[in-house]
C-alpha cells in the first residue's frame, strides 16, 4: 500500500495522509488511525483515498470510499449521578436505599451521599452519610442512608457530591441535592420512586472553559482496510 489520504468530501483538501503504509497479505487487514479536528458539529463527509500497487510494483490502482461521521459536542456529557430505585422504609427514623447511577458520558470519582440538616430532617446513625466511591459511565453503586424525620415530612433531601473526569478537560466537582419522597413511609409501606434533582456545579480549579469550546471538536477516525488480491492475467 503506497498512499492513504483522508480528504474533505468532494474536495482536494487533505486532512491527513500516510505514505508507504505497508503490505497487506491476501485476506489480511491493516488499521490506520487518523485524528481529525472539526470546528463545528453535525454530519461530516470525508473521502478515504487509497493507492495500492501489486506485488511487482509495475502498476497501481486508486480507490475512493466516502465516510460519513456524526460529530457532536460532548461538553454537556459529563458524568451525572442520579439516585434511582429509591426505597424508603420506617417512621420516625427512616432507611433510604437505592442505586447511585452514573447516567453521564464520563466516569465520576469520590461519590459521597449525605443527609443534610433541615428543620424537619436530620442525619441519623449509622448512615447519615454514605461513600459510594467511583462509578464508571452507565454503571451504578448501591447506597443506604438513615435519617430522623418529623411527622408530616414529605421528602428527605440527599446531597450528592462527586468529581467528574474526562480526557482534554479539567476535573469538576459537582454538588447537587435530590429530594426523595417519604410520604408513604409513615404508614409503614415502602415507597420506590425516582425523584427529580436540582444541581449546582463548582467551576473547575483551572478556571478555563472546556477544551471543546476552544479547539473545536476532535474525532479519532480509525480506518480498517481489508486486503485485496489483485489478479492480473498475463
Amino acid at each position: 500500500m503506497r498512499y492513504v489520504w483522508l480528504r474533505e468530501g468532494g474536495e482536494l483538501d487533505t486532512y491527513q495522509q500516510s505514505e508507504d503504509v505497508g503490505v497487506i497479505a491476501p485476506g489480511g487487514e491493516l488499521t490506520i488511525p487518523f485524528s481529525v479536528t472539526f470546528t463545528s458539529t453535525g454530519q461530516k463527509h470525508l473521502d478515504l483515498v487509497i493507492t495500492v500497487s501489486n506485488e511487482g510494483g509495475d502498476s497501481s490502482h486508486t480507490y475512493k470510499k466516502p465516510l460519513y461521521i456524526d460529530v457532536i459536542d460532548d461538553s454537556d456529557l459529563r458524568g451525572d449521578v442520579r439516585l434511582t430505585s429509591n426505597s424508603v422504609t420506617g417512621s420516625g427514623t427512616v432507611s433510604i436505599e437505592g442505586d447511585a447511577a452514573n447516567i453521564g458520558g464520563t466516569d465520576v470519582e469520590s461519590v459521597l451521599l449525605r443527609v443534610p440538616e433541615t428543620g424537619s430532617v436530620s442525619p441519623s446513625p449509622p448512615n447519615g452519610e454514605y461513600y459510594v466511591g467511583g462509578i464508571e459511565t452507565s454503571e451504578f453503586g448501591t447506597y443506604e442512608l438513615t435519617a430522623d424525620i418529623a411527622n408530616g415530612t414529605d421528602s428527605v433531601p440527599v446531597e450528592l457530591t462527586y468529581i467528574t473526569t474526562g480526557e482534554n478537560r479539567d476535573d469538576e466537582r459537582v454538588t447537587k441535592t435530590q429530594q426523595i419522597p417519604v410520604a408513604d413511609s409513615l404508614s409503614g409501606f415502602p415507597r420506590t420512586q425516582q425523584a427529580q434533582a436540582t444541581a449546582t456545579t463548582t467551576p473547575p480549579s483551572g478556571g478555563g472553559p472546556p477544551i471543546l469550546l476552544i479547539g473545536g471538536v476532535a474525532v479519532l477516525v480509525v480506518i480498517s482496510i481489508l486486503g485485496v488480491v489483485l489478479w492480473r492475467r498475463q
